[in-house]
């Protein structure tokens, strides 16, 4: 779609309705002189599209835009700023030598995972496919607050046929609820606790170790919401994303060692099938 110049009748209600939850009869005034003699059934066939699409809801005659589709906007905006904006913070990474490091924080956990994942892509680009992606969380969170973000970044690390190898450090009920979605040689998940630090993530790819230590009460209120063994999926999805927004203090740090990685390499790689080269 096309946000800066729109032109077909869905692209025209998206703009209209930036401001706010607008009448059906109001709406099709608004778009009306922009597209010339729209008719109601074409209108309310991209209606309906969208609807379909969850792009909009539509309650007695109002229409708004949804907040899931909101949501997933402003983080893909968020991941082209950082990959486009250009960053002292990626030059530093790639240009990293042996045993050298970068260290960086974070106020809040969105700002963290959103370089977190635009690091993480850079790291996968500049190695072999033959590398997997060694990854380590006490419990992978991220997967459930931000899914569709993360569904993504996993679908972007085994594309070409690169394995992502995931450990969760608990085997709680949420632990528990993932696990389906890791059952092939590309995607798998072993839950075992390897480190004893809870604040503690790290992620292996080549000679590059991502390590993350998490806001002491941010990780606090993670272990709650994963012990509560609350099995709504909307609670518990609300109660996490809300985390992502909270003041905190995140530290990242991304080294280049290539005999520390080999170490991680064969204590994270034990439950696993690892492919040949």
């Amino acid at each position: 779609m096309s946000f800066l110049k729109p032109k077909t009748i869905e692209e025209l209600i998206l703009e209209a309705l930036r401001n706010g939850p607008m009448k059906t009869t109001l709406l099709l005034a608004e778009i009306d002189p922009h597209i010339g003699g729209i008719t109601k059934q074409g209108f309310y066939a991209a209606l309906r599209k969208l609807k379909r699409e969850e792009t909009v809801v539509i309650y007695k005659s109002m229409v708004a835009l949804t907040m899931a589709w909101i949501r997933q906007m402003r983080e893909r905006l968020d991941l082209m700023s950082a990959a486009y904006i250009p960053s002292r913070e990626s030059a530093d990474l790639l240009s990293l030598g042996e045993k050298e490091s970068i260290s960086l924080t974070f106020s809040t956990t969105k700002h963290l995972d959103t370089f977190w994942g635009h690091s993480q892509s850079l790291l996968v680009d500049r190695t072999p496919t033959s590398e997997p992606v060694y990854s380590y969380d006490p419990h992978y969170w991220f997967y459930i607050a931000r899914q569709e973000t993360e569904r993504k970044l996993v679908e972007d690390i085994v594309t070409g046929g690169r394995q992502f190898l995931l450990i969760a450090g608990g085997s709680e009920f949420l632990d528990k609820a993932i696990a389906g979605d890791f059952r092939d040689d590309l995607r798998q998940y072993h839950m075992e606790a390897l480190f004893a630090d809870r604040t503690y993530y790290v992620v292996v790819i080549g000679d590059y170790i991502t390590e993350v230590h998490l806001d002491p009460g941010v990780t606090e209120q993670i272990e709650r919401i994963y012990y509560a063994q609350d099995t709504d999926d909307v609670s518990v999805r609300k109660n996490l994303e809300r985390l992502l927004s909270i003041k905190a203090k995140h530290r990242l740090r991304i080294t280049r060692s290539a005999r520390k990685a080999r170490a991680l390499k064969i204590k994270m790689g034990k439950p696993f099938f690892i492919r040949k080269p």
